[in-house]
């Protein structure tokens, strides 16, 4: 589909526009909706034309994104991001370290019981059919 192409006329009503919504303090957003749809724009040509008047996008009012520190370089923001991530996984790893330490010496510890048990059973049985077998010869089955 080829792209609208506005004439020089509608191009200057459409910086007049964007220049009197921004500067009474409608919502960037708002007005780059209403205006690409007016011209039949897309909202990301509504704003390149914003742009074009100087009138770059306020930043958001709810303060500095998660995870980012001020004064860090912004290009390196994914590099930061990623090491956060990984830093906040190795804390979380790190205070579970302790309890998998007792489950696996917990383990060792059944293990040991088990193996115990399971000779402790062997011994018995091997008594009880050795036992059978006295009995067998003495009532003489």
């Amino acid at each position: 589909m080829a792209k609208r192409k506005l004439s020089s006329e509608q191009r200057a009503e459409l910086r007049a526009e964007l220049k009197k919504a921004i500067g009474s303090g409608q919502k960037t957003a708002d007005v780059l909706r209403d205006v690409a749809k007016k011209y039949g724009i897309t909202t990301i040509t509504a704003r390149w034309y914003l742009k074009s008047i100087g009138g770059a996008p306020r930043k958001a009012r709810g303060g500095a994104k998660r995870g980012r520190k001020p004064g860090r370089p912004s290009g390196d923001g994914d590099l930061l991001k990623l090491v956060e991530e990984q830093a906040r996984s190795a804390k979380e790893a790190r205070k579970l370290v302790p309890r998998w330490q007792r489950l696996v010496t917990r383990e060792a510890s059944l293990r040991q019981l088990a193996a115990r048990v399971q000779r402790k059973l062997d011994t018995t049985s091997r008594k009880a059919v050795a036992l059978r077998k006295r009995i067998d010869v003495l009532v003489g089955s």
